[in-house]
């Protein structure tokens, strides 16, 4: 060894060490590299979208070594349904399309009895929480509000997010006492909280939580979830609480975060406003994926993304997700007549689908569809429901895609011509006859005269029928009460 060596080795080591320290340092603040794709610790919240692994806002997570929890209890992958909000911790690549799931953790908005069903408003009632139902509201166990076989009484679990009015569901299942997984849980903003009394309400119901030891320290404001072994005393509306957890937000100090919900507490694009539980802000260079700043105030859904920092998430990018011109009013539902990895044409209409397109089965065949392989497992002749909007470049964009057993046609959209007996939907001509049964607001039955002097251009309108070469022969006509 020569003297040289002897002087500049423990130079030589000194520095490999120092590196090694660096590359620690950096794999603490959630960055680490594989290769060429960088990778950061992420947390997301969101609405699962499909399978294949799991998609949630957007984003592909491998879950190949994952915990899962539902509803406080170990669970299994395949239970994870489409249109459940989870929470998901992992670390997302730098391609931001894709990641690796830790856990993913799925607890019910509100699970209990339905106290109310109300056609006229398409809401339930569940714990004193008012449940909105809209386009992309899935079903498990019954086909809506309106089935028969949903009556006040029944089990449901509801999965969706906060707005001013209560909860717009994402999904609606209806549940067997004692099934699996199966509870009595609710989560709000606590108002109204009496020390003293040990009580406080979420929505018009009141939580007893006097015989928890500890008691929980509780403010006004805060998010909660509260579990109870028997639902509220029918005389006082009184929920028994026997566990109240302080909800956890969509993020972790320092990472990568996504949050989708509605937004809450704006005052100005300058001030920290709320999405699900996470304080947010915005700032000058804050990119916008389909609006813009000016859309942004409360009740409206966005989805934000950045870096949490001193538990406000610093928004590097807001995707806004849904305004009253992009609420998915626009059904079509028919058989599959093109279909590639982008975009699906039905009844002469072509939607555009994404990752964050909604996609379930409900015939049996692949209950979980395989979003990265959609153009080979559904295929022309498949019949489908596809709910979605027109954006401002005149595109159908689908924000779910069903497929089902079914064999009807449906077009629902805002009237374009009216010409008695026919109007025009989506460029397809309608035709009403002897045998159309017609419906106005709120599914009070009509006749053909009434109708069409109520009907205007922009109204809202769903067709059940048969497809012609001329159009749709309309079996059935009704007025949706709003318009475009």
């Amino acid at each position: 060894m020569s003297k040289s060596e002897s002087v500049t080795n423990p130079m030589k080591w000194f520095l490999v060490l120092l590196l090694v320290a660096l590359a620690a340092a950096c794999g603490g603040n959630g960055s680490s590299t594989s290769g060429s794709a960088t990778t950061a610790k992420n947390s997301s919240k969101g609405v699962i979208t499909g399978f294949g692994s799991v998609f949630v806002n957007g984003v592909e997570f491998n879950t190949a070594r994952t915990s899962v929890t539902i509803n406080g209890v170990s669970g299994k992958e395949s239970e994870l349904k489409v249109g459940m909000v989870v929470k998901v911790d992992g670390t997302i690549n730098g391609d931001g399309r894709s990641g690796n799931a830790t856990s993913i953790n799925f607890s019910a908005e509100a699970e209990g009895p339905i106290s109310d069903i109300n056609l006229a408003t398409n809401t339930l009632t569940v714990l004193g929480q008012t449940v909105s139902i809209d386009g992309n509201t899935i079903f498990e166990g019954a086909t809506g509000p309106s089935d028969p076989t949903l009556v006040i009484g029944d089990y449901i679990e509801v999965s969706g997010f906060r707005n001013a009015s209560g909860i717009v569901a994402s999904r609606i299942e209806k549940k067997t006492v004692g099934s699996s997984h199966h509870s009595i849980q609710i989560k709000g903003i606590i108002s109204n909280l009496d020390a003293a009394a040990h009580t406080f309400t979420l929505g018009t119901l009141t939580v007893d939580y006097g015989s928890l030891n500890p008691f929980p320290a509780l403010s006004n404001g805060l998010w909660v979830e509260v579990k109870a072994n028997a639902t509220p005393d029918p005389t006082t509306n009184i929920l028994k609480a026997t566990k109240i957890e302080i909800e956890d937000t969509a993020s972790t100090e320092g990472n990568q975060a996504e949050v989708e919900g509605y937004i809450s507490g704006f005052t100005d694009a300058a001030s920290d406003f709320n999405v699900a539980g996470q304080a947010v802000h915005v700032a000058p260079d804050t990119v916008y994926e389909s609006g813009a700043e000016s859309d942004l105030k409360d009740g409206i859904k966005i989805e934000a993304e950045g870096v949490v920092t001193n538990g406000v998430l610093l928004a590097s990018k807001v995707t806004v997700k849904q305004t009253r011109a992009t609420k998915p009013h626009i059904i079509v539902e028919a058989s599959v007549e093109t279909i590639d990895a982008n975009s699906i044409t039905v009844l002469g209409q072509n939607f555009i689908f994404s990752k964050r397109t909604q996609m379930e089965d409900k015939t049996g065949v692949q209950p979980k569809l395989n979003i990265t392989n959609i153009s080979s497992t559904i295929t022309v002749g498949d019949h489908v429901s596809v709910r979605g909007f027109k954006n401002s470049a005149g595109e159908l964009i689908a924000t779910r895609i069903e497929r089902n057993a079914n064999t009807k046609v449906v077009v629902q959209g805002p009237v374009e011509a009216i010409s008695s007996p026919t109007l025009t939907i989506l460029g397809l001509n309608v035709t009403t006859g002897s045998n159309t049964k017609f419906k106005t607001g709120e599914g009070r039955i009509s006749d053909a005269a009434r109708f069409f002097a109520q009907v205007k251009t922009g109204m809202i309108v769903k067709v059940n029928g048969t497809k012609s070469d001329t159009g749709i022969g309309a079996t059935e006509i009704e007025i949706e009460n709003e318009s475009d």
